[in-house]
């Protein structure tokens, strides 16, 4: 478990963990764009990528 979900305000940072997993090498951002989607689609948050 990551030292960073124990700290406080506890949901940022858990939410800020689960983002630092996700590969995102320079250039390549397809995939954290695809998870933020994804989280905000869950949370029932309108989201958008911009192109």
């Amino acid at each position: 478990m990551s030292e960073i979900k124990n700290l406080q305000p506890q949901a940022i940072w858990k939410n800020f963990d689960l983002l630092t997993q996700v590969p995102r090498p320079s250039g390549h951002l397809e995939k954290v764009q695809q998870f933020l989607l994804d989280w905000a689609k869950e949370k029932g948050v309108k989201a958008i990528l911009d192109e």
